[in-house]
């Protein structure tokens, strides 16, 4: 797959091995530039794992990761899009909620149990509770989403409807095992289990589309310069136009 699709994987994996310059001394806070990093290294490595696999003829796999990478970017963009410090601080804060979420979870159900006179656990749950209240939620059960919104309204709310509805859409019903995810294994006569070339092109000018949004957005967070990002973006739109027969 890599040897017929060179000029695809040259790219993805140049985009994924390029690095933002990132000033030293900057205005921006700690927090933003600790949130945008983290979105920063986890698009990248999403990036890399969605050549592996395309690599391996799994490009219906590698687009559940690419579904993955656009939470990153809607996550990301809306976070940039409006009172980004105080949305940054609003996904760190929630860091230790959903934490606490999943260990009363594995308590719940029996796979832990309830630690007796612990100061930590009895610490923890506290500024839980604070944070809840800073937020305006009643209790551990009824905190959703980290910025107390459906995916779906964030990207709504950052003109990314099309990619909620169409792309993100499309990949959940892989995710998820819905029924219209059948034709990805089935070809009318057999199941397909073998390496595939379908998806291969589109998977990766996707991912690459959104990795170079994702890198812009958090350059600008990060008071960094991101230079190879105009030279990237014209190989891109060649590539699609080569393989889409559209400039992406």
């Amino acid at each position: 797959m890599k040897d017929k699709y060179k000029d695809l994987f040259d790219l993805i994996d140049d985009v994924c091995s390029s690095k933002l310059r990132i000033e030293r001394k900057s205005p921006v806070s700690t927090v933003l530039k600790n949130v945008a990093y983290f979105h920063y290294c986890k698009a990248i490595n999403l990036g890399k794992a969605i050549s592996i696999l395309c690599a391996n003829g799994r490009a219906t796999e590698a687009s559940i990761l690419l579904r993955s990478l656009l939470n990153v970017y809607i996550d990301i963009k809306w976070i940039a899009h409006n009172d980004s410090l105080t949305r940054a601080q609003r996904y760190v804060d929630f860091e230790i909620v959903f934490r606490r979420s999943h260990y009363e979870a594995a308590i719940a159900h029996g796979t832990l149990q309830k630690p007796k006179n612990d100061s930590k656990y009895i610490q923890d749950g506290m500024k839980v509770d604070r944070i809840l209240k800073k937020y305006n939620i009643r209790s551990l059960d009824k905190a959703y989403n980290w910025s107390g919104k459906s995916i779906k309204n964030m990207a709504t709310e950052i003109g990314e409807e099309w990619a909620y509805h169409v792309l993100y859409a499309r990949a959940s019903a892989t995710e998820h095992t819905c029924p219209s995810s059948v034709v990805d294994y089935w070809n009318g006569d057999t199941l397909l289990t073998s390496p595939q070339e379908k998806d291969i092109p589109s998977v990766i000018l996707s991912t690459v589309d959104y990795l170079l949004l994702i890198m812009l957005i958090a350059a600008k967070s990060l008071w960094a310069s991101y230079r190879d990002f105009a030279f990237f973006r014209m190989r891109l739109g060649d590539l699609s136009t080569e393989y889409l027969g559209s400039v992406n």
